[in-house]
């Protein structure tokens, strides 16, 4: 065995330039392309790995193709599809038969196509491909959710309003060519859609929707064989009206000799300048990739490059760059930069920087060493990256199938078989002033217009003399094209040792200061790990000032790794350092060759981080903003963490953070950091590709670094959580600055055991689709409506939340209690083979195996860190699962939700524009004092 994976590893280094399909030992995964006889094409892979089953449908029509007095009628028939068909017609069938069967679906709609997919527990998956096919063969269409589901729309356009990125998009378009269908609204509102009819929508499906404009794509444990007989079974009725595909004007902006400016003042507090550029196509140079090689060379952050030029001179914070396809014919690059309040004031000089970049690259040329990088990580990446299951995944090959050739699908991203320049100079060549719009969206820019959709306000201008400066760039000595990047892995190979399940990592160290669990990878193997470290410091360390110095220095620790860094990561060799309430968190994953190294560089800079004045305050400058966003984020978002105010003992919200960091220093926040982890307690965990030796390295290395002394685990801070003992609902109300207001309620379900584990998950699927179908579909409430279980430390939890742009927060809260109390009902009423098969599901979710090291690695260190190393967690959950009945599952969540005896938060925020009208108050005077009062454990 060791010899044959020598060979394959042989021809993967030196066969490169071919197209064959490069597979790992263990991969047993089989793929098929065919073309059913009404045209339709399909891609099949079947994995005996997979956990899930997992279908997607792509059709060729977005919104570019809605009428003009019809904006967002693609987005609208979307959703109609999910509400009954011939075959099918009650409204929840989909949607309840996939929750029974361990699944979920969703959809999009973009300017060229729209996408459908659905993931299910295999048992379920030919069930679900019967349904999921009527959506293309015979939907109802019915008057009456015809006239609902507008309502839903309308939500979810309500919802974007104040999303400063919807409100950036929407001006973009009004600036393409004139009748370009590029200049239409996507998403649709009752203003463009609410009268509309049945008939409209029949007649936009029928023009629209044919097999031949469509690709499907289906991913399961079961056979190919099997596969495409259901394929040919269920997909085959779908009508083929021979259609043409759909063409679009490739000329979507005009280029002009002169400066074009628009400036947007957002929402939120953001400065952002975004340059953007119109290309051919670049769909079909998938083989050269020439948008990927601009995108890399132009958005590095390592040394030379723009980013790194534009930091230094005090301008930007962060920076963004791609090119590539928004149809077949056409394309655009773009470049997004984050500014400081130095570089909103300088913005001419970072378009001039900008281009001198561009500059740079034309005359540097094509270079190869680039693409044989971008080359050589897609083949490692073929190789040993896990590439998922699941509908995104089928999403993507479903959009494959309808846009390439068949023989090429399910590997669009690894063929790197054309390294010629032509393409990619070609594409270069059109990132010129003559061909570029640029974006500066700031608070308080100059603005005289309002966009009708967003009312968002904006200006437009044209300035030839800056034209003529931005078209004479100049060489800057500080610019380099980035260079060989020293972490490419040169030595991948698979680890030779034999395959094995179940082994379970080893405490390798736990003394007063560590606590260090070792494993060695026998699953997956490949040349991968993981290093983890959860560093926690000790309770009386806790204190709001450390909370926000926490923010700041851990900023200051990514900014001083990022020139050094930003290149590891290029090579699949993946960090975060992070700050939480319970310490800072060290997490090292992808390739092992150089993940040492890697972790001696982060540890050197958290010990003594680098950055400039001018650094840090567009640091300091960026997290005040951002706390004082917040406030306009999404209701939902908002209120979820009026929730965790009220749960959490230790929590300090924007409002106290920001003074604090308003008086921070450089110096403040260095002074902090040398200080930092002077007393720590170290969870850590290394995985994978790794040796005993590796493990011990990696705890040496950290306190021989940071010289620090160990206390002991129970001395340190841990968060703590309201312990609600007795029944009493708490309610808490507040008025938002947003146009949404928000429902937001927590059931306590009980302490953690096996049975409550297995009676909340069996609670949490059963209630979701009734709860969405009656408050969005029926009542349409609002386009946000979920109910899911959750956990917080040993205590588990039943959540509803409702977001509504309609409805204030009051009626929602009377609406939502009307049906909850009605809950127990859908147990009472549920038959036998339903409950079994709900059972059955919760249990095939449970023996669900990760796909990948890393998220193996994520699994056990919860299990090690937060619940005591007990491997056989969920093997004690299905145990009891396999044994539980309805009337059991229904005890417990009469209970929990009965006004007599629950344990209720209740949270209702109330839009700006939103009334308080039944007079609905908060349980207490004062936060503060309350919590006090109250017990946490």
């Amino acid at each position: 065995m060791i010899k044959k994976v020598t060979v394959v590893l042989f021809v993967f280094v030196i066969s490169c330039t071919t197209n064959k399909i490069l597979k790992h030992p263990l991969d047993r995964s089989e793929s098929k392309t065919l073309i059913l006889d009404n045209g339709l094409k399909v891609y099949l892979l079947s994995d005996p790995n997979f956990n899930m089953s997992a279908a997607s449908v792509a059709v060729e029509v977005g919104s570019l193709d809605n009428p003009e007095e019809r904006q967002g009628l693609a987005h609208f028939l979307e959703h109609m599809l999910f509400l009954g068909t011939e075959k099918y017609p009650d409204v929840d069938e989909y949607s309840s038969y996939l929750k029974t069967n361990g699944g979920y679906s969703n959809a999009y709609t973009a300017s060229d196509h729209t996408n459908y997919q659905f993931q299910v527990l295999p048992d379920g998956f030919e069930g679900a491909l019967d349904r999921f096919s009527q959506f293309f063969i015979n939907p109802l269409f019915t008057e009456e959710y015809t006239a609902r589901e507008v309502n839903a729309v309308n939500s979810e356009h309500q919802k974007n309003i104040m999303n400063d990125n919807w409100r950036q998009y929407r001006i973009s378009s009004l600036f393409t060519k004139e009748g370009h269908p590029e200049q239409k609204f996507g998403t649709g509102n009752l203003e463009t859609l609410g009268d509309i009819t049945r008939t409209e929508l029949i007649d936009f499906y029928n023009r629209h929707y044919s097999a031949n404009r469509m690709g499907v794509s289906l991913l399961s444990t079961h056979s190919l064989e099997e596969m495409e007989s259901w394929c040919r079974k269920y997909f085959s009725l779908i009508k083929n009206h021979n259609l043409d595909r759909n063409v679009y004007d490739s000329n979507f902006f005009e280029k002009k000799n002169t400066f074009r400016l628009v400036q947007i003042d957002p929402v939120k507090d953001v400065r952002n300048l975004n340059m953007i550029f119109s290309l051919p196509s670049t769909r079909y140079l998938y083989n050269s990739k020439p948008g990927r090689q601009i995108g890399f060379i132009l958005g590095h952050e390592g040394k030379g490059s723009l980013l790194s030029y534009l930091k230094l001179k005090g301008w930007a914070i962060s920076l963004s760059a791609g090119a590539g396809s928004e149809t077949s014919y056409y394309g655009n690059a773009s470049i997004r930069i984050g500014l400081t309040e130095s570089g909103q004031e300088n913005y001419r000089e970072v378009i001039k920087a900008t281009m001198d970049y561009v500059a740079l690259m034309k005359k540097s040329g094509h270079k190869k060493y680039v693409f044989d990088e971008l080359k050589s990580m897609a083949s490692l990446n073929e190789i040993y990256a896990s590439k998922g299951e699941g509908m995104w995944r089928a999403t993507q090959l479903a959009n494959e199938a309808m846009m390439y050739p068949l023989e090429d699908v399910g590997r669009i991203n690894y063929i790197y078989s054309d390294g010629s320049p032509e393409d990619y100079n070609k594409l270069l060549s059109h990132i010129t002033p003559d061909n570029m719009l640029t974006m500066l969206i700031a608070k308080g820019v100059n603005t005289d217009k309002t966009e009708h959709f967003y009312q968002a306000p904006y200006s437009y201008n044209e300035d030839n003399d800056f034209y003529n400066e931005i078209v004479k760039t100049k060489h800057r000595d500080e610019f380099l094209i980035p260079e060989q990047n020293p972490f490419i892995p040169k030595k991948a190979s698979v680890p030779v040792r034999k395959y094995a399940e179940n082994m379970y990592p080893k405490v390798l160290n736990d003394d007063s200061g560590t606590r260090v669990y070792f494993g060695q990878d026998h699953e997956f193997l490949r040349p991968k790990g993981v290093i983890g470290l959860k560093i926690m410091f000790p309770k009386n360390k806790m204190s709001l000032k450390h909370r926000v110095y926490s923010k700041l220095y851990a900023k200051c620790v990514n900014e001083s790794l990022n020139e050094l860094g930003y290149p590891a990561k290029q090579a699949g060799l993946n960090f975060s350092f992070k700050e939480g309430y319970e310490g800072v968190y060290l997490d090292i994953n992808g390739y092992k060759e150089s993940a040492l190294t890697l972790y001696k560089l982060i540890l050197e800079h958290m010990t003594d981080f680098s950055v400039t004045e001018s650094q840090f305050l567009a640091i300091k400058d960026k997290t005040i903003r951002d706390y004082k966003n917040f406030a306009l984020s999404d209701a939902y978002l908002q209120t979820r963490e009026i929730g965790s105010d009220l749960f959490m003992e230790t929590k300090y919200t924007w409002k106290e953070s920001l003074p604090v960091a308003e008086s921070s220093t450089l110096a403040s926040v260095q002074k902090y950091g040398k200080t930092l982890f002077k007393e720590t307690f170290v969870e850590a965990m290394v995985y994978g590709d790794f040796e005993k030796s590796d493990a011990e390295t990696v705890v040496s290395l950290f306190q021989n670094k940071t010289n620090t002394i160990g206390v002991a685990r129970e001395d340190v801070f841990d968060v703590k959580y309201l312990a609600m003992k007795n029944p009493e609902s708490i309610q808490y109300v507040n008025q938002l600055r947003v146009n949404n207001s928000c429902f937001y309620r927590e059931y306590v379900i009980g302490n953690e055991t096996p049975e409550l584990r297995a009676i909340t998950k069996v609670i949490g699927t059963a209630l979701q689709q009734p709860f969405f179908t009656e408050m969005r579909t029926n009542q349409q409430l609002g386009y946000i409506v979920g109910s899911y279980p959750n956990n917080k430390d040993n205590t588990f939890y039943l959540s509803f939340l409702i977001q509504s742009g309609v409805y204030s927060a009051d009626e929602v809260n009377k609406r939502a209690e009307k049906f909850i109390a009605t809950t127990p009902d859908i147990f009472k009423e549920m038959d036998e083979n339903t409950f079994e098969q709900l059972i059955k599901s919760e249990i095939e979710k449970l023996e669900k195996s990760p796909m990948s090291i890393a998220e193996r690695a994520g699994k056990l260190k919860t299990l090690i860190f937060e619940h005591d190393a007990d491997y056989m967690r969920d093997e004690k959950t299905i145990s009891v699962l396999k044994t539980l009945d309805k009337e059991k599952v229904t005890e417990v969540l009469t209970m929990a939700i009965s006004p007599q005896t629950r344990k209720m938060i209740n949270v209702l925020s109330f839009a700006e524009n939103h009334e308080n009208v039944t007079g609905l108050q908060t349980s207490f005077n004062d936060l503060s004092t309350w919590k006090s009062s109250r017990s946490y454990e």
